[in-house]
């Protein structure tokens, strides 16, 4: 696959970003759902 670019975004404005229309990037997508349940589970 390509490279992917790296864009530092905030976890608390995730909601936001998922409404981007140049957010579209399954890999990209996925990743911040992955990090979001994870840092969930950590703070309990």
């Amino acid at each position: 696959p390509e490279e992917l670019e790296v864009v530092p975004w905030r976890i608390d404005q995730f909601e936001r970003l998922l409404r981007r229309d140049d957010f579209t990037e399954a890999r990209s997508i996925s990743a911040f759902y992955l990090l979001r349940d994870h840092l969930r589970r950590e703070r309990g």
